[in-house]
């Protein structure tokens, strides 16, 4: 085996472990009123996304994603929560689905169907902010 494989398998081999061995990670976004919702994202490329957003690096700031009715861990105070497996980032967001969390906040029992098509939440000044550091990976 030459020189240049074993770089090659070697380098592979780390790309796949930090892969396999990612943790979902939880950020938050702030909304056009300061308000903040955090999000999981369980997928690796969202999460290097979402960390190059937070340092200025990378376009397609806005977050979007399917509501699930339910309170989550990482917003107790609210009834509701985004899906991970849904959650996209976009440059800019259908004036259908922008709505603040606070208002989202008010309506939820009307939220899905009524005021959001199909649950689809996009919040077109949402900005993530930062990563929270997770203790327990029960999320």
């Amino acid at each position: 085996m030459n020189i240049n494989t074993k770089i090659f398998i070697t380098f592979s081999l780390i790309f796949f472990i930090e892969i396999v061995s990612m943790e979902p990670a939880i950020f938050v976004f702030q909304d056009e009123n300061k308000h903040e919702f955090a999000f999981k994202l369980v997928d690796y490329k969202d999460i290097q996304h979402a960390r190059n957003l937070i340092n200025g690096e990378t376009k397609r700031p806005h977050v979007t994603g399917n509501i699930v009715m339910g309170t989550s861990i990482i917003n107790p105070t609210l009834s509701f929560h985004l899906n991970p497996e849904s959650i996209k980032f976009v440059d800019n967001v259908n004036k259908t689905c922008d709505v603040s969390i606070h208002n989202l906040k008010e309506n939820t029992e009307n939220s899905c169907g009524d005021v959001l098509e199909d649950c689809y939440w996009c919040n077109g000044a949402s900005k993530v902010t930062k990563e929270i550091q997770i203790i327990n990976s029960r999320f």
